[in-house]
């Protein structure tokens, strides 16, 4: 659901930017009240495992595929503050290095995917959790994914791009789809790597430790770097969308010079899978690098004189 370049007239992605860059400033006062420094690995680490599931694009009908969006799982992680934090992480480097959403929508695409697609879960979770764990996460991953695509559904529409009634029924019916999908991977994840008692047990078992963090670095790995050739090459939703709507002809290409990796591919490398597996290495690397940063560089102890 990356808003590409073009997508977006001026105004709106200007107003979002603001919006979301002003959010993210505020939410990085949370990373500063964490006194549990390896708290900030783990997250840092699932930040990178974010970036690897959203290269794995699983095709759902006529031709169309979608991706993980991560937003319910960042926020059962770290809470949805941190969560916000982790999503956003994740877009920058996809833009920056991959040229995957564009860089003047990078403030639109922390907005439905890091602000809406982690808040809103995090509402409904804490709302119906009481009930049944495992539903809350089912419903509450669907809809970080609809309720996102209704707001670029909302977004694409004050742009001009394409009228609300024409976008939003298009938009909400894919992603429902996606939905199904993401709230699957979702609960997977969260009982491997999030749940205390279920994830302690896989770890013991496959990695004789109690320590989940280097079963959840080397699925990270395996994901982006070997199982990521493999993924659907269908349009994403929004695409796909697009197509059918008649707006995809106003995507541009907002490469950079340091987005060597555009399209997840590495540059003079033949072999469609090798440079899509070594892409996402990279990728899930600077995750993980970026989210560390990020965190650990807010909890630097002041120095006095």
């Amino acid at each position: 659901m990356h808003i590409p370049g073009g997508f977006l007239s001026g105004k709106p992605c200007w107003v979002t930017n603001l919006v979301s860059g002003g959010l993210l400033f505020a939410f990085l006062s949370k990373v500063k009240a964490i006194k549990d420094k390896s708290k900030l690995v783990y997250y840092s680490l699932v930040t990178a495992l974010i970036f690897a599931l959203q290269m794995l694009n699983f095709p759902i009908n006529n031709g169309t595929s979608g991706h993980f969006l991560g937003g319910a799982l960042a926020f059962l992680v770290a809470g949805p503050y941190l969560g916000t934090l982790m999503i956003s992480v994740v877009l920058a480097v996809q833009a920056l290095f991959f040229n995957d959403g564009g860089i003047v929508c990078l403030g639109a695409n922390i907005l439905c995917m890091g602000i809406v697609g982690v808040w809103t879960p995090y509402l409904i979770h804490k709302i119906i959790s009481t009930y049944n764990k495992a539903l809350s996460i089912f419903i509450a991953s669907w809809s970080s994914v609809v309720t996102a695509a209704i707001t670029c559904s909302f977004l694409l529409a004050i742009s001009g791009t394409i009228a609300f009634n024409k976008v939003f029924p298009a938009m909400v019916g894919i992603h429902s789809l996606i939905g199904i999908g993401e709230a699957l991977l979702t609960l997977v994840v969260y009982f491997l790597f999030i749940d205390e008692k279920s994830a302690l047990k896989i770890s013991n078992a496959f990695m004789k430790s109690k320590n989940v963090l280097v079963p959840l670095a080397l699925t990270a790995i395996i994901l982006a770097t070997f199982i990521s050739p493999f993924a659907s090459s269908f349009p994403d939703g929004l695409e796909k969308v697009a197509e059918l709507k008649g707006f995809i002809s106003k995507a541009i290409n907002e490469t950079l010079l340091i987005s060597p990796m555009a399209d997840y591919s590495m540059p003079l490398v033949k072999n469609s899978a090798i440079s899509t597996g070594s892409a996402g290495f990279i990728g899930t690397l600077l995750s993980f690098i970026f989210a560390a940063l990020t965190f650990f560089s807010l909890k630097r102890p002041k120095h006095t004189i």
